[in-house]
């Protein structure tokens, strides 16, 4: 009887130790438990505060754009061939002046008739257009009436890196209607992306893009991509979806040295003017540079000597990355300028000389 009891209690004790160290585990997580949310909750908060922060810094724009369609039978006795409608179109845009002037894109408020513009306090205004850039797709309006806003800060793409932090706030598929612009999360997933076939009719140029992972569509074009610090390092301007699974990629204009350039003449009303050699380019995997694959004959470039699968390594005594480098070395060039341009040709480094011409009096 004694020996029973022995083992009984030895193994109440094994039961009160088990037990214990379970409730003692159980404890623990308990106690480690609240940090892990505490932080989840600050890190929410921040957001939370920095998106209070940015909202009025962001607008919903919506445009009056006249479209011709054909005309029905019995519409009318005129003779014109079609009948015109004012189409709504709505985007976003970005405040960067005191008085009103928004950034935004150029395809959105292409051939607008209306512009009106939603502040983050419902409020809405009419705008008028102060300049635009087809090639950049870039444009500045402006508030008619007379207000004092709170305008954005520009960051820089040098800064940028893939895998950081971004916001993008704007008016996907027009539901911003009431000021309250839609936010998304995610990060940078690239830098320096070109994506082509678009629009290449107007002549538009999407080269050196940010990819992000921020949801962006219908409606955010011209909206401002945020880093943490509350700046703009991005114009969201285009999708690329895709057949499979329905998802697609979203791409910012990023806010250079170039684009600021751009931006700051367009508040001034003044035209791009973009120089021109008259070549098609392709990059060269693995090597700095820029290939020449086609010469207009009658272009400088023509003119000057080059020739296809000729590499472009220096332009007017700048090393060449890539294409969009180049490209953006292009036109930048003053028209009536004469560069020099360095090629590998056959295995042998070329000095050749042109003189850069005004883009507009080739391209149309």
């Amino acid at each position: 009887m004694q020996k029973i009891r022995y083992k009984l209690s030895a193994a109440l004790l094994i039961f009160i130790f088990i037990s214990a160290s379970a409730v003692s585990s159980a404890s623990a997580s308990l106690a480690t438990q609240p940090a892990g949310i505490d932080i989840l909750r600050q890190s929410q908060q921040a957001l939370i505060k920095l998106i209070d922060k940015l909202s009025p810094e962001v607008v919903a724009i919506t445009v009056g754009r006249v479209v011709k369609l054909p005309k029905r039978k019995g519409a009318g006795a005129d003779t014109k061939p079609y009948e015109t409608l004012l189409v709504p179109v709505r985007g976003s845009g970005c405040i960067i002046s005191r008085n009103g002037q928004i950034l935004t894109n150029e395809h959105l408020i292409h051939q607008a008739k209306i512009i009106r513009v939603t502040l983050w306090n419902g409020r809405e205004y009419e705008a008028k257009l102060v300049g635009a850039d087809v090639r950049s797709d870039l444009a500045v309006i402006r508030i008619v009436d007379k207000v004092s806003l709170t305008a954005c800060k520009f960051g820089d793409l040098r800064k940028v890196r893939r895998g950081q932090f971004v916001l993008a706030m704007g008016n996907p598929l027009g539901l911003a209607f009431d000021g309250q612009a839609a936010v998304s999360f995610g990060i940078v997933s690239a830098i320096g992306r070109h994506v082509t076939d678009v629009d290449r009719e107007a002549d538009r140029y999407y080269g050196n893009l940010i990819q992000t992972t921020a949801q962006i569509n219908v409606g955010n074009s011209g909206s401002p991509l945020f880093n943490l610090d509350g700046q703009v390092i991005g114009i969201n301007t285009i999708i690329s979806s895709t057949s499979v699974g329905g998802s697609h990629l979203g791409f910012a204009i990023p806010i250079s040295k170039w684009t600021k350039n751009i931006i700051d003449k367009l508040r001034r009303g003044k035209q791009i003017e973009y120089g021109y050699l008259g070549i098609l380019l392709a990059d060269i995997a693995g090597q700095n540079g820029a290939m020449v694959v086609k010469v207009v004959k009658t272009s400088p470039a023509g003119i000057a000597g080059l020739k296809p699968k000729d590499i472009i390594v220096k332009y007017d005594n700048q090393k060449v990355i890539n294409v969009d480098h180049l490209i953006m070395l292009i036109g930048q060039s003053k028209p009536g300028r004469r560069v020099r341009i360095t090629v590998e040709r056959a295995g042998k480094l070329i000095n050749l000389t042109a003189k850069v011409a005004r883009r507009r009096d080739y391209v149309k």
